[in-house]
């Protein structure tokens, strides 16, 4: 990194503290704005955490023209559409829809907002969260687990394997609801039940199901007491532009990283390079020898794993768990079935939907059926 570099580095570093620490000693905005601002899209996630503290009220929001915006953020936004009304009357159909049972909306200093977001140079100024009080509530260990739309058989396997030990011994599995890796490491996470399960990242509204074949998928994971989170409002289609944003949460989220399976142009590489920003230890798991983003991800220090004691191993020694760390009594991190048929039949059920739908899963079905935009053809992740 040249000097010049390193220094204008060091400058945004400084401005991102000043943003927060700004944040942390103003008004908690009102839900209201919150949604509103989450609308904005003109704002990145830094520049809309300004503006709610500086404008936390709809009457002050009101009163905030483009310019008085451009001067807090300082740059120009031109050809923007600035009308607070219309993002407050946007806002105010997101509030309807957090009226429904484990909704929430949480603002980047509230207690319940997940710690680890603020380490990210561009933290949510606000999540949406369904699933109650949210898996990271409890205080567990959460570690991401991603990889290709089209791994092979030995792939699929060793990530529901993984994912199920990993929530056998009380980590929470985050990933991104993709096809692939991510819902293999997903669907073993539920299945090895026990309520920490699963922490599905969605770049697209919290409602919004992508792909949609994953939306019985979604509602499995929050009937066994897993979340849906998404920086983005109730309603929003899924966009390639979303995904890279949604990578930088999956890696934030977690303490350490799994990498499965990833050819040498792959979204899952984006959230590599994103824990590692965040200081997050890296891992490659041993069924993904020989693909090329995984041999460039081993060769930039990430440690080859097979098992969940070779992942906590790597989390002990990157500090990321404390020195003889062992699973809570009760919970043992066994590696279980690597065949996902498996799977309890309830459980296998909630996952993947039948004729006759287990009612509680249903009813979050029902509210996962609004229509999505398709995504282009490419590995969205």
């Amino acid at each position: 990194m040249s000097g010049k570099t390193h220094s204008r580095h060091t400058d945004l570093q400084l401005w991102q503290e000043q943003v927060l620490s700004a944040a942390r000693g103003a008004c908690r905005p009102d839900s209201l704005v919150l949604a509103a601002l989450a609308h904005a899209s003109m704002l990145n996630a830094l520049e809309r955490i300004i503006v709610l503290t500086h404008a936390p009220t709809a009457e002050a929001l009101r009163r905030l023209d483009l310019g008085d915006v451009e001067l807090l953020i300082q740059r120009g936004i031109p050809r923007a559409p600035w009308n607070p009304d219309e993002l407050l009357t946007a806002a105010a159909h997101d509030l309807r829809w957090l009226r429904g049972p484990d909704r929430d909306l949480l603002w980047v200093w509230d207690k319940r907002y997940p710690a680890g977001l603020r380490s990210l140079f561009d933290p949510p100024a606000a999540l949406f969260a369904w699933g109650g009080r949210g898996p990271w509530s409890a205080g567990l260990p959460q570690v991401a687990m991603v990889g290709t739309r089209r791994p092979d058989d030995e792939g699929r396997r060793a990530a529901f394997s993984l994912g199920s030990a990993a929530a056998d011994a009380g980590f929470p599995v985050v990933s991104g609801l993709a096809l692939g890796i991510d819902s293999a490491a997903h669907r073993g996470a539920i299945a090895a039940g026990g309520g920490a399960t699963a922490i599905a990242v969605l770049g697209s509204g919290i409602d919004t199901v992508y792909p949609r074949r994953n939306r019985e998928f979604a509602a499995g994971i929050l009937d066994d007491g897993g979340a849906l989170v998404s920086e983005y409002p109730p309603g929003t289609a899924p966009a390639r532009f979303r995904f890279p944003a949604r990578n930088r949460i999956i890696a934030a989220l977690s303490e350490g990283l799994v990498l499965f399976q990833a050819p040498e142009a792959s979204g899952a590489l984006q959230t590599v390079q994103f824990a590692l920003q965040t200081s997050r230890p890296v891992m490659v798991h041993a069924s993904g020898l020989g693909w090329r983003g995984c041999t460039a991800t081993i060769a930039e220090g990430a440690q080859v794993v097979s098992t969940f004691g070779d992942l906590t191993g790597v989390l002990i020694d990157g500090g990321a768990l404390p020195s003889g760390w062992e699973p809570p009594v009760g919970r043992t991190g066994t590696e279980v079935a690597t065949d996902i048929e498996h799977a309890d039949e309830a459980r296998k059920l909630a996952l993947f939907g039948s004729a006759v739908s287990p009612p509680s899963v249903e009813a979050w079905r029902t509210a996962l059926q609004r229509p999505t935009t398709t995504v282009t053809a490419g590995e969205a992740r």
